[in-house]
């Protein structure tokens, strides 16, 4: 199978690859967020995408899943979301990053003002 566009992003990258390079299972995308405790103490967090594709199952086709894993150092949870429920937060969270985008350029404009 190729995968010569399928690749790991970083949070900064946006990540791009091809459905038809998708394999059963396959990790789309790593976000690493490292940071240290009041105790000055390091921590890593992990949030991971992972994709199944949609297949026949017998005769029948069987939806794809998209699956959100965050990872730290002593445990991990994951869900399993359809693609509808998946555009669903992909919307409510582009949502979120707009508004707090318009916010901050309010707060920077208000401080610009003499």
């Amino acid at each position: 199978m190729h995968l010569g566009k399928l690749r790991l992003g970083k949070p900064h990258e946006k990540v791009i690859y091809s459905p038809k390079c998708i394999i059963k299972g396959m990790i789309v995308s790593q976000f690493p967020h490292f940071y240290q405790d009041k105790d000055g103490k390091s921590h890593r967090n992990m949030l991971q995408l992972e994709v199944e594709e949609p297949a026949m199952q017998g005769n029948f086709p069987k939806d794809g899943h998209v699956m959100i894993r965050l990872q730290d150092q002593e445990s991990q949870k994951a869900f399993k979301m359809t693609p509808q429920e998946t555009l669903a937060v992909g919307k409510e969270l582009v949502a979120l990053a707009e508004e707090q985008q318009a916010q901050m350029r309010q707060l920077w404009k208000s401080k610009a003002k003499p």
